[in-house]
């Protein structure tokens, strides 16, 4: 780690960050099972509170949050359990899950898209054998991760990386998967600095790496 990321504290989320997390979440504005609303990232934060799983770290620079990482183990019963638990943000999932795939089959597909020249060596030529919908308690997921507007360009991605890395390793996570957008080089750069595979899937770059 370098002298950059060493001086950001990050630590685990606890009830009294609530305040300054939702304020960052509503500012970045984070799809989250598709959905961008104060209810999901809410409900999300309630999870990590009431369950410790999801799991939120933030980077620590008071009054204000500089960012966080929401990072889930066994995805699949994660959600799960999740839907369950909060069953009108499951209809308002659904819905919106159904209202992309209408929109998306009546959109024109084009070529596949030329790997940008600025990530094209980051990107490995061949597939890992991994997958997204590979889920288990020792594989965990990235829901999302962000640094505040006012705190960007100060190693402050990389530094709750490494932290959660960490605290994955030490509850028994071999391996974490993070899913990118096409169009978001920035990120495919953060993730080439710290260490993950980034292959190009149909509609996303499927970033993972080994703890």
């Amino acid at each position: 780690m370098d002298d950059a990321t060493s001086t950001i504290n990050c630590r685990l989320a606890v009830p009294e960050d609530k305040g300054a997390l939702m304020a960052l979440m509503l500012r970045v504005k984070p799809p989250i099972a598709g959905l961008t609303s104060r209810s999901i990232y809410s409900a999300i934060y309630t999870e990590a509170v009431a369950r410790a799983n999801p799991i939120i770290a933030i980077a620590d620079v008071p009054p204000s949050c500089g960012g966080y990482v929401i990072v889930s183990t066994d995805w699949t019963a994660f959600w799960r359990g999740f839907l369950l638990r909060h069953p009108i943000l499951a209809l308002q999932i659904l819905v919106t899950r159904i209202w992309r795939k209408l929109k998306s089959a009546s959109t024109t597909k084009h070529s596949e898209t030329k790997i940008p020249n600025a990530i094209e060596t980051m990107v490995a030529r061949e597939p890992s054998g991994k997958t997204w919908l590979q889920s288990s308690a020792t594989i965990a997921k990235i829901v999302h991760i962000a640094t505040s507007p006012d705190f960007r360009g100060r190693g402050v991605a990389e530094s709750l990386y490494h932290y959660a890395f960490t605290l994955l390793r030490e509850r028994g996570v071999a391996r974490v998967d993070a899913m990118i957008d096409l169009e978001n080089v920035a990120s495919v750069k953060l993730h080439s600095k710290t260490g993950w595979r980034i292959e190009r899937t149909e509609n996303s770059w499927f970033a993972t790496v080994d703890l």
